[in-house]
């Protein structure tokens, strides 16, 4: 008999992790009996999982919390999985879980740079940031300690756990895999035949920057860049993603282009039409974008930051570092990759040990 794996996501999740768990679940699905839990209403991960929808409605704040904890409680009572993953941030910081949930069979997973984000200054209140304070370094390590397993995106965070004491033989670095087959290198022919089905002037270089604006993303800097004497008109900096920001951006500056939300099952295209990944968040996880742009070849120029200490990219501090970097077109001899997911026999691996791990405990 197959061993049962449950993965909670929430209520609100975003699409791109939707689909990254999807592709997941795809991979390990011929190996293990695979249950997504939460409030969806609809089927929506395919044929290869088994959805366990419950009534409870979608709330903001405690009651989402006290909602989720109540789910994960019922779920695991009528169906007794062998793991429970914990994918989503209103299940790993819900306090009812310290009173009601049992953590023995429970991994929990961490996108982010969770025990500094209280730092940021720039996107939330004094107030926001001592709650994330002691929601991320006082309450949650509880959580962390007694649950059977941690997974990190980043050998960073490994690290971050390792340092806060934490049992190294729980934490793994986990990436969620992205789909290899549409997220691809294409020769120089397909990428002028990508750009003309898109409209996308051949001849420029092209500079993505994908992702809802907010002050998290700090996209502002785009600004100050397109603002300075060096305008940087052979680049077209090509913005996709909800932002009333870049449709700003894209009525000021020739050299802007606001694509707005773009399906994910379309959007490889546009990083096969382009020519490098431009980022500026601070507080990341280990981003999807990151890993697309990677399989498609591109090299991703990113702000210097805790979560990307560890991996192969272009990094930046200051404006002048990045005009710099654009100036010498630092993409056209750069060599960065960012891994696209583990294998197959590496995610099966990993839910072996963790149901050995609950075995022995």
């Amino acid at each position: 008999m197959k061993k049962k794996i449950a993965f909670f996501l929430g209520s609100d999740v975003p699409d791109s992790t939707e689909t990254l768990f999807t592709n997941l679940t795809e991979l390990i699905s011929d190996h293990f009996e695979i249950d997504f839990v939460g409030f969806y209403g609809e089927k929506r991960f395919g044929d290869n999982v088994n959805e366990v929808v419950y009534d409870y409605p979608s709330h903001k704040g405690i009651n989402r919390m006290y909602c989720a904890s109540r789910t994960i409680k019922r779920y695991d009572k009528e169906h007794d999985p062998d793991l429970i993953f914990l994918a989503h941030k209103h299940t790993v910081y819900s306090v009812s879980f310290l009173l009601s949930a049992d953590l023995s069979k429970m991994i929990i997973r961490i996108n982010g740079d969770t025990f500094n984000l209280y730092k940021d200054k720039t996107w939330e209140t004094r107030l926001n940031r001592a709650k994330t304070y002691f929601i991320n370094n006082i309450l949650s390590p509880i959580n962390f300690k007694n649950s059977l397993g941690i997974v990190v995106q980043t050998e960073y965070m490994f690290n971050e756990f390792k340092k806060r004491g934490f049992d190294p033989e729980k934490i793994r670095v986990l990436p969620l895999p992205i789909d290899t087959e549409r997220f691809k290198e294409v020769n120089t022919n397909k990428k002028k035949e990508i750009r003309e089905s898109l409209n996308i002037d051949k001849e420029k270089n092209i500079a993505l920057i994908v992702g809802t604006a907010s002050k998290k993303k700090r996209q502002n800097l785009l600004e100050k860049i397109l603002d300075s004497e060096d305008s940087f008109k052979d680049i077209i900096f090509l913005i996709i993603g909800k932002s009333v920001y870049g449709k700003k951006l894209d009525e000021r500056y020739d050299n802007v282009r606001y694509e707005g939300f773009v399906d994910h099952d379309q959007i490889h295209r546009y990083y096969q039409a382009g020519d490098f990944l431009l980022h500026f968040a601070v507080n990341e996880g280990l981003p999807t974008v990151f890993q697309e742009a990677s399989a498609c070849g591109l090299p991703i120029i990113g702000r210097k930051a805790n979560y990307n200490s560890t991996l192969d990219i272009c990094r930046f501090d200051t404006v002048e570092e990045l005009k710099k970097m654009l100036d010498d077109e630092i993409w056209k001899i750069a060599d960065t990759h960012v891994t696209p997911g583990l294998s197959k026999e590496e995610y099966i691996e990993f839910f072996e040990s963790m149901i050995k791990r609950k075995e022995q405990r």
